[in-house]
């Protein structure tokens, strides 16, 4: 019963978490979306020079 219940919750958090991220993705124009990624990834793959 009690892992039941957990399961609800977790998934319920999930969904929120990503009904908030998809809100955030289509607040922020497309081209901006896509400048940062790949900055924020390489930058985080490569250390300071």
């Amino acid at each position: 019963m009690f892992r039941y219940q957990l399961q609800i919750s977790t998934g319920g958090l999930i969904i929120c978490f990503m009904i908030d991220f998809q809100h955030q993705a289509h607040a922020k124009p497309v081209e901006n979306l896509i400048e940062v990624t790949p900055s924020t990834t390489t930058a985080a793959a490569r250390p300071k020079e």
